[in-house]
């Protein structure tokens, strides 16, 4: 920035986006035109009760007279930018602005989503793994997402009714750009692993619930996850029988397991009838819930 040139740690004041103006604190947040036109893309502009051309006074503003939602946004925003500055000058990756607004209204959208799910406190016992009805397996998907290399770890774990490992396995997913795709992207690779395995009769099981809800709908979908919610729908008529539940965090942690051992690898990875240690410590543990026959 313009402070670290007059110190002499950077080479240059320039914006390196746009190379004409010194890089500021406000010019990275709402003077260079890579910026403005993500704010416009939200739809925040410069009010008329502002005669300056200030971002802080903007912004004091704002924090003054718009909601708390808005209080978030704006701040969900400011980060989602200086991140991809940080992103372009220390990795030399140039985030579309397309990337960065998905990336925005994604976790905005998450955001609300858990605000909704505190207002209303589950007052059920706790939650945790529970078997499928034999015949059937069990498959449990989480992912694991990183938004500048829009890529993604789907971890994947399936049980019988005994809670038995039929097979594990932790894949990459491509061209990701949201938590949501992320998930839809697991469940579609659960899917497939399934299918290999020769399995006919699936229960699907995670804790995406928007995703999950998703699947269960007989309306056409209109989300960014449409082409996903389409594939997976048409990969399950491929069985004989395949059902979509809900599970909470608690009772989804051997999958989860396998997205954080995935994201610390550079391939995908399958086992049958197996698991690595830390997702089979995880089934362990689910297996004492079951109750004896």
């Amino acid at each position: 920035m313009h402070n670290l040139f007059n110190r002499r740690i950077s080479t240059s004041n320039l914006c390196p986006r746009c190379s004409n103006n010194p890089e500021t604190t406000s010019h990275i947040v709402w003077e260079c035109y890579y910026t403005k036109q993500i704010w416009e893309s939200l739809h925040y502009t410069w009010p008329t009760e502002i005669e300056t051309g200030i971002f802080w006074e903007w912004l004091e503003w704002h924090f003054q007279n718009c909601s708390k939602s808005k209080h978030i946004e704006i701040a969900i925003t400011i980060w989602a930018i200086w991140y991809s500055r940080n992103m372009l000058i220390h990795e030399g990756i140039q985030q579309e602005q397309s990337l960065v607004i998905t990336f925005i209204k994604s976790h905005i959208s998450e955001l609300q989503q858990l605000s909704t799910q505190l207002s209303h406190p589950q007052t059920h016992s706790a939650v945790h793994w529970s078997p499928p009805q034999p015949p059937d397996a069990k498959i449990n998907f989480d992912a694991s997402f990183s938004p500048h290399q829009s890529k993604s770890w789907s971890g994947l774990i399936v049980r019988n009714s005994l809670g038995e490992i039929l097979g594990s396995a932790y894949r990459m997913g491509f061209h990701i750009s949201s938590p949501f795709e992320a998930e839809a992207q697991a469940l579609i690779h659960g899917l497939e692993f399934a299918k290999d395995l020769g399995f006919l009769s699936v229960e699907v099981e995670g804790d995406a619930r928007t995703v999950i809800k998703k699947m269960n709908e007989t309306s056409l979908d209109r989300s960014r996850i449409r082409s996903f919610i389409i594939d997976a729908k048409q990969m399950a008529q491929g069985f004989h029988r395949c059902r979509f539940t809900f599970t909470g965090r608690n009772g989804n942690a051997a999958a989860r397991a396998m997205a954080v051992l995935g994201r610390r690898d550079t391939e995908d990875r399958f086992w049958v009838d197996e698991a690595p240690p830390a997702a089979t410590t995880a089934a362990d543990s689910d297996r004492r819930y079951i109750d004896p026959p």
